[in-house]
């Protein structure tokens, strides 16, 4: 008789360890997909089916909230490679584990899409947006895999992506949400707890951040080279430790920041040669600033 150890879904076996359920056993979700017309819609039925799967024309996916992609541990559950499609009310799941491939719940590529009302979960980042644009990522459930804080992979990202929309997300135990040389994006109505950064700008321009909670995260906001960016209505809380701060600005140049709560930070706003353009004003006002160490830290010269 094999002695059996359980690890995580896994059975370890004489030292090597095998999924529970192979996804040679599980039925193809590609052969519905491919059978579908361009389109249509596709409404599996009820279980489990095996990915990574692809979806290179527009259509509809709709799971009910009865069906589960499981990728087996490798690559991405859905790669989304099109314009005008839709998915929605699916749970997806294990993912692989690679950085440098961004294994993720749903890597898109294309204009028009929408993924909504998914629970994306044990998968290394959630959903990731590469040279897309008009896209709709609403109310998701994302959480990366348990990994330390720096090694999991970020909820939402966007790469040269512009005039989407992220709202009325929940993002739970993942790294940051991350948003890189893209502008004209709303990020509104989104709660994230138990990450690294909340929401973290990189050269993106003209964004606007609205209505978010953000609470138990190492930072709240972070601009970064990052003008023309609307931040209200955010409420940020218990940004602690030694780099803990609500809102931070490093060169960041022509921003509206108002209307936000952030309490219980080490550092309320962290100001950091901003603005840098000297022919510009960064307008603060109207916010609540409240159980901090340092209210405001200016780092200008």
């Amino acid at each position: 008789m094999t002695n059996k150890v359980l690890l995580r879904g896994a059975i370890l076996v004489l030292g090597i360890c095998l999924p529970c359920t192979a996804a040679a056993d599980l039925p193809s979700l590609q052969s519905l997909i491919d059978d579908t017309p361009p389109n249509g819609t596709l409404v599996p039925p009820p279980g489990v089916y095996h990915g990574s799967v692809v979806v290179e024309f527009p259509l509809t996916i709709d799971g009910k909230n009865q069906v589960t992609i499981d990728a087996g541990g490798k690559g991405t559950v859905i790669y989304l490679d099109t314009d005008g499609a839709t998915i929605k009310n699916l749970h997806l799941t294990n993912s692989g584990h690679s950085h440098n491939d961004i294994d993720s719940g749903v890597q898109l590529r294309g204009n028009f899409n929408v993924v909504k009302d998914c629970r994306i979960d044990d998968c290394l980042f959630g959903v990731d947006l590469q040279q897309s644009e008009h896209n709709i990522i609403r109310r998701n459930t994302i959480i990366s895999k348990p990994f330390d804080l720096g090694q999991r992979g970020d909820c939402i990202r966007l790469w040269y992506s512009f005039h989407n929309k992220i709202q009325d997300n929940v993002c739970r135990d993942v790294r940051d949400m991350v948003v890189w040389y893209s502008a004209d994006n709303t990020i509104a109505r989104n709660d994230s707890r138990g990450g690294r950064y909340s929401l973290h700008f990189m050269y993106s321009r003209y964004n606007e951040v609205d209505s978010n909670h953000y609470e138990n995260n190492s930072v709240g906001i972070f601009l970064m080279y990052s003008d023309g960016v609307k931040v209200h209505g955010n409420y940020i809380a218990y940004a602690n430790g030694p780099t803990g701060m609500g809102i931070g600005f490093k060169e960041t140049s022509d921003v509206d920041i108002y209307d936000n709560q952030i309490l219980y930070c080490a550092t309320g706003m962290y100001i950091d040669v901003s603005p840098y353009d000297p022919e510009t004003t960064n307008r603060i006002h109207d916010n609540v600033i409240a159980f901090t160490n340092i209210g405001i830290d200016f780092l200008n010269d």
